[in-house]
């Protein structure tokens, strides 16, 4: 018997693929309306993710030449079984503590506040939605919480060991952060070879791909109604 866990890992759609140093990051994905009410033009927004995500991913990290390939799918009707085993970002009505996005750690669940679109949309704020889905790789915060110039102990060692400049510019580091080191958002947007090589630890000792958010989540936010 095949169980509950190991079924959705092996549907999931982040996947890597190596040749030598080169690695290529495939993300197959939807994107939904979760919203009560509100209709949303999801083709806009599908392509302003798809651009900030590969954005963030296809350089070369060190020794690591990155490339991200992402096919993000607007539905604007669907079913709860069509999501199983899939990247999702919802667009929803409200986000923990008002903030921009949140994600599952190391899942497959990327929530967007929709209070926040427009500024994500027209590109003051091309950084929340990558950073959101950096948790999904099993990114954490690189530093401890609201704590300035410190270093985040429950991190993997390899996000303990940047360095004080490496945290000033990390897509990792919190808005608070950067607010307080006096840098302007979309300043901080670079990754390090060192969380690179992270993520391919993650994936190769099949730590990602958990989609228990969907499923407590369905409910909540009426994912299984026709919009």
């Amino acid at each position: 018997m095949v169980k509950f866990k190991d079924y959705f890992l092996n549907l999931s759609m982040i996947r890597i693929v190596q040749n030598e140093t080169k690695f290529t990051l495939n993300i197959e994905s939807y994107l939904i309306n979760a919203l009560s009410k509100t209709n949303l033009n999801l083709f806009l927004l599908s392509d302003v993710i798809k651009k900030q995500i590969k954005q963030a991913f296809n350089h070369c990290f060190g020794k690591f030449d990155l490339n991200c390939t992402i096919f993000l799918r607007p539905l604007y009707t669907y079913k709860l079984k069509q999501l199983y085993g899939k990247t999702v970002f919802a667009v929803v009505d409200d986000v923990r503590n008002n903030n921009v996005a949140e994600a599952d750690f190391r899942g497959l669940l990327v929530k967007i506040n929709v209070s926040y679109l427009a500024a994500l949309i027209s590109g003051p704020n091309a950084r929340s939605i990558p950073h959101e889905f950096e948790h999904l790789l099993g990114f954490d915060h690189p530093h401890a919480r609201a704590a300035y110039l410190s270093v985040n102990t429950s991190a993997w060692l390899h996000e303990q060991q940047l360095s004080e400049e490496e945290r000033q510019c990390n897509l990792m580091r919190q808005p608070w952060y950067i607010q307080k080191s006096g840098n302007k958002i979309n300043e901080s947007v670079l990754l390090t070879e060192s969380q690179v090589k992270l993520l391919l630890e993650n994936y190769g000792n099949k730590k990602l791909n958990y989609n228990y958010g969907i499923r407590r989540s369905i409910f909540y936010y009426k994912w299984t109604v026709k919009l």
